[in-house]
């Protein structure tokens, strides 16, 4: 009897592997019905990432090699992912070092690797957005002299104390309680203070600001987030706001990443060698963090905002 081999696409034989690898679960399912959604390829990543966290550590051979094949079929859903957003992220990278030339940056690319992780995976949506909006607002407010237990009380009325960070908690908590000019209040104020920043950023990626560059100081108008309703409560909805697609945000993140990569390395060469006009070190790291927070779940204050260069080069 004549058997004839079928044709497998790289599709299917994506699903088969993945499905070999996971078992039986809601991801399998929604992959294999729904390959070619970029939701279903988030939920298959998101399952990955969740066993390979189980067997994070581990030095037993076989949970080494079990975390080699997650991380290999990881690497094929991004490409898949990548595909089918028409995004080449080499290409990006190119582009991304054009525009930092232009700005006199130029960082070591090789020291930077592609940020593929970030093209698929869960992010927050436009509502976690917009509620960390309102609570930045709240706290920026309190930064340049409202009263912190007005706004405490009125932020915690709203249910947006969840999404104010333990650092900002922290300086509502000093600034109800200590004189303006006691060290450690100043030194909270100066670090939420620099937060302008993250606010912008979250700006841009909800469409309300046109630009987010890699330069200057963040000089935006409270009127610009009308939209957001910054005094509603929690869980709100806002006015037709969305997230910018992620392969426009990614590539922003890429433009940032590299920029406070090129300062990091300038700053290691010594006092003799100047940045160039408006880079702002810090501007460029709260930018930067404020993105990679909408398009992971990390907590804010958990988020690096500078490279180990010094060591990298040790």
């Amino acid at each position: 009897m004549l058997r004839f081999r079928t044709h497998r696409s790289d599709k299917d034989v994506l699903v088969r592997d993945f499905a070999s690898a996971v078992g039986s679960c809601i991801a399998t399912t929604v992959l294999r019905e729904s390959p070619d959604d970029p939701e279903a390829l988030d939920t298959a990543v998101e399952e990955l990432r969740s066993q390979a966290d189980l067997l994070g550590g581990s030095s037993d051979p076989d949970d080494v090699a079990a975390a080699d094949e997650l991380d290999a079929l990881e690497r094929r859903l991004t490409e898949r992912a990548l595909a089918l957003q028409g995004v080449d992220a080499k290409d990006v990278r190119r582009r991304t070092l054009s525009t930092l030339a232009h700005a006199g940056l130029t960082p070591s690319p090789e020291r930077v690797p592609l940020l593929l992780e970030l093209y698929v995976g869960a992010r927050r949506d436009e509502q976690a957005a917009v509620d960390r909006v309102r609570a930045l607002m709240a706290v920026l407010h309190v930064v340049h002299g409202a009263s912190a237990m007005t706004v405490g009380r009125s932020a915690q009325q709203r249910g947006l104390l969840p999404w104010l960070t333990p650092q900002e908690r922290t300086f509502l908590v000093l600034a109800a309680k200590r004189e303006k000019g006691d060290a450690e209040l100043e030194q909270h104020r100066a670090w939420i203070g620099r937060r302008v920043e993250g606010l912008h950023a979250l700006g841009w990626a909800l469409g309300l600001l046109p630009e987010l560059g890699a330069t200057g100081f963040s000089d935006v108008h409270p009127d610009t987030f009308r939209p957001v309703r910054p005094a509603d409560a929690a869980g709100d909805p806002a006015d037709d706001l969305r997230l910018r697609p992620r392969a426009e945000v990614v590539a922003r993140l890429d433009v940032l990443t590299c920029a406070l990569r090129a300062v990091q390395e300038l700053e290691l060469r010594g006092a003799a060698t100047t940045l160039p006009p408006d880079v702002v070190p810090g501007a460029i790291a709260e930018r930067r963090r404020a993105l990679e927070w909408v398009l992971t779940r990390e907590p804010w204050d958990d988020l690096e905002l500078e490279f180990d260069v010094r060591a990298e080069r040790g």
